[in-house]
């Protein structure tokens, strides 16, 4: 089943993707770091009309027509003077580490949900037959009732008494077999089926159950500020927005008047230089961005803080409830140990006459 729900499971598919989405955003702006080259061909035809007066007052349109093709390759590129592409590249990096770690996160979440609700569901099984075993005692103790009933030994009463207990376990067997149903119905949608086309034969037993260790790896917790290192990568993407931005460009091309001409010797145009572009007046759109991009910093810090705390309290919980459950199964064996012993002793002296059924 848990090998079903790593291949199959549509929450899983959605972290995936989410992971192939960070690679290529973390590739795209990798991608900064290289120049750019660009390829064009123009074809132009243009018509003008030019109208004059005659000797003898007429007027004459004398029109022209002239076409134009081009053909040119452009390299350009924009050295990281700044460090705008390397924080862009950090960011980019942090968040692939961040999406890889929810992958692995949704991963556990899911095997942890399945072996959760087979374990439960394992459980019910064996409350389902100790049920019936409850029941088939019932129902035996219910026909002695009857039987003493008709032989004038006891009231009525202890009929319905009798009744009304078998009633109530077959009431509490269906609660059983409806919890029963609902975590079938569970595992089926952790292993990418319809609840229609799955079901899981009964069982008794239950599966063995892997050993707490004797300290739990809590600093793990604490290893994932990826997030925190994104975010603050993106404010010196955003402080760098303030800085001009150079770039190197290189151009060659042909030009001719027809198209067949293009590439037979005609004119030839390069240009080659450096430009440098500064934003002077943009209505405060670059202070928004850098407080846009502080703001979110401090915001997952606050919520990577408020996750190791409430990571460090569920483990802390966890393993307070290992602990007294421990303890609770020790008390509950000496319980049954208890009864055993005291249905084995009431047993022998119903066999002596003693006692009633």
């Amino acid at each position: 089943l848990l090998d079903q729900a790593a291949a199959a499971n549509q929450t899983l598919a959605q972290a995936q993707a989410r992971f192939r989405a960070a690679e290529a955003q973390w590739a795209d702006a990798r991608s900064g770091y290289s120049p750019v080259l660009g390829a064009s061909v123009q074809g132009q035809r243009r018509g003008s009309d030019e109208a004059r007066s005659t000797v003898t007052g007429n007027t004459v349109s004398n029109s022209r027509i002239s076409e134009s093709y081009s053909a040119e390759l452009e390299v350009s590129w924009a050295p990281d003077l700044w460090g705008r592409v390397r924080r862009e590249v950090e960011a980019g990096r942090a968040n692939l580490q961040a999406s890889a770690a929810d992958l692995a996160a949704v991963r556990l979440s899911i095997r942890v949900s399945l072996a959760q609700s087979y374990v439960r569901l394992r459980a019910l099984d064996l409350q389902v037959s100790l049920l019936r075993q409850t029941m088939d005692a019932y129902e035996r103790s219910l026909t002695l009732t009857q039987n003493q009933y008709r032989a004038g030994i006891v009231s009525r009463s202890d009929v319905i008494q009798a009744q009304t207990q078998s009633q109530s376990l077959r009431t509490e067997l269906y609660d059983l077999e409806n919890q029963r149903a609902a975590e079938e119905n569970a595992i089926a949608v952790l292993t990418g089926r319809a609840p229609s086309q799955f079901s899981l034969p009964v069982a008794e037993g239950l599966p063995a159950l892997p050993s707490l260790p004797a300290t739990l790896p809590s600093v793990l917790i604490a290893r994932r500020p990826d997030v925190v290192v994104a975010a603050n990568a993106n404010i010196g993407v955003a402080r760098a927005a303030w800085l001009p931005d150079l770039t190197l460009s290189a151009s060659g091309g042909v030009e001719a008047d027809s198209f067949s001409r293009l590439f037979d010797a005609p004119v030839r145009v390069w240009s080659v230089g450096p430009s440098l572009a500064q934003t002077l007046f943009d209505g405060g759109a670059r202070r928004a961005a850098n407080d846009l991009a502080i703001a979110q910093y401090d915001e997952q810090v606050a919520f990577y803080r408020q996750t190791v705390l409430e990571s460090l309290r569920d483990v802390e919980d966890a393993l307070a409830t290992a602990r007294i459950l421990s303890e609770k199964d020790q008390q509950q064996s000496d319980l049954v140990a208890l009864a055993q012993d005291n249905e084995r002793v009431i047993t022998n002296r119903y066999k002596a006459g003693m006692v009633t059924f």
